[in-house]
């Protein structure tokens, strides 16, 4: 008996041998999920045979979109197409195949129909000699390095089980896998991923970007939470800004706490007890007058330390209320009391909307912090420790003079732009007065 499929010889030109292979063993491998039906694959001299024990394939499995897997997400394929697919691909590459089907024998064919006028897939199906105790598979012509190269991209024949894993072998380095099947490569990821539920296209070559890095994130914050020991690498990755972990740029999965306070505690081993994760030199400008020392660090990274030190806006806010003693006039020195009414009169000569400003002595929590503009209140606070010359007053008025006057934050292009107009104002008006 013939059977014909629609299926012409030249389709999907791009197939050749491995995703011949490649469609036989997601088959044999569903069977034995779907059916119980326990599978095995041995390579002699230069043949390949699958083998499932206990299985049968009906007929209609020749049907393109014929599927028993369909709405099965625990199954690799759901197209229907597999196996005429898989087969075709072999044939058209050289390769024999045979299929041992229960009492059938099976065997694809490439010949012109002339039902179509035109070259298609035909099986020829003959009863078996002696019926196999389920399916058996045999490709001929495949090399004994050809099928090593192969085996490699099926997790599950290498005893590695198909779910959510972390690949840590440099073998694995930027390869995706989905159900223990190879899909594609990142050359920029650092480690491999088997991804159980993520969505391939029907070629089987393509995880979507989305799906690649919310799958990968998530695979990441198991693997910490079952695994402390793997810190160290997830820090080295924050480091590398690496592409594995992009979805933390989107907030990311919950991380465990351990990881978290692991992170936090290497950066400020590695930078200080003052260092402020930032973004730009626009920010670490912003956090020095906030008693800290800005360090760039990459998004990934940022994103992680947020989790424990909060936001350059939170620093901020939290400078707001770390005022310890305010001052009242007569509680400052004669010569404080100079330096802070010279410096103040000064700021006025250029700065006549400076009334709107309420302005105060204080002491900071942070020996650092010299300066703090609230602009709820729109109180410039100026540490005592300003005080100790006109010079060291003035340049700290202006600073947060700025902020009331631009609008913006420290290290803005507006805030910077408004600090020299200030400084420039005020000297030009020094050098006509002294005229």
């Amino acid at each position: 008996m013939i059977i014909e499929l629609t299926i012409k010889t030249d389709y999907l030109p791009g197939w050749g041998t491995y995703e011949g292979v490649r469609e036989l063993v997601q088959n044999g491998r569903d069977a034995e999920t779907e059916m119980d039906a326990p599978f095995s694959v041995r390579h002699s001299g230069n043949t390949l045979c699958l083998s499932n024990t206990g299985a049968r394939m009906p007929r209609e499995a020749l049907l393109m979109g014929h599927t028993t897997k369909r709405g099965n997400n625990g199954l690799i394929g759901k197209f229907g197409e597999g196996l005429k697919l898989g087969v075709l691909a072999l044939v058209r590459a050289g390769h024999t195949v045979v299929i041992e089907n229960g009492d059938e024998t099976w065997k694809p064919v490439l010949r012109r129909s002339k039902i179509f006028d035109s070259p298609v897939l035909a099986f020829s199906i003959t009863p078996s000699r002696t019926p196999a105790d389920g399916v058996r598979v045999r490709v001929g012509g495949i090399k004994k390095d050809q099928w090593t190269e192969f085996r490699s991209r099926f997790l599950f024949l290498s005893g590695i089980k198909a779910s959510d894993t972390l690949l840590t072998g440099p073998e694995y380095a930027g390869k995706l896998f989905v159900k223990g099947i190879y899909v594609c490569s990142k050359p920029d990821w650092k480690f491999g991923y088997n991804f159980q539920d993520a969505a391939v296209d029907r070629d089987r070559n393509m995880v979507s970007e989305f799906d690649a890095m919310w799958y990968a994130s998530y695979i990441w914050a198991n693997r910490l939470r079952n695994d402390p020991s793997m810190n160290g690498e997830f820090y080295k990755l924050l480091l590398s800004d690496a592409e594995d972990l992009a979805y933390l740029k989107r907030g990311g999965p919950v991380l465990p706490d351990r990881t978290l306070d692991y992170v936090h505690q290497e950066f400020i081993k590695a930078h200080g007890k003052d260092a402020w994760p930032c973004a730009s030199t626009e920010e670490v400008t912003k956090v020095s007058f906030l008693g800290k020392r800005g360090v760039i660090t990459p998004e990934c990274l940022r994103h992680v330390l947020k989790q424990r030190m909060g936001t350059v806006d939170d620093l901020q806010k939290a400078f707001g209320q770390e005022t310890v003693k305010v001052y009242a006039m007569h509680e400052l020195s004669a010569e404080e009391q100079a330096v802070y009414n010279r410096a103040r009169d000064l700021l006025s000569m250029v700065y006549s909307e400076g009334n709107r400003i309420s302005y105060r002595v204080v002491d900071f929590r942070s020996d650092n912090l010299m300066g703090l503009y609230s602009p709820a209140g729109k109180t410039v606070s100026v540490s005592r420790k300003c005080l100790d010359s006109v010079t060291h007053c003035l340049r700290t008025l202006i600073h947060e003079a700025a902020h009331e006057a631009s609008g913006e934050g420290d290290g803005t292009i507006g805030h910077q732009a408004e600090i020299e107009e200030l400084w420039s104002n005020l000297t030009e008006k020094l050098i006509h007065d002294d005229k």
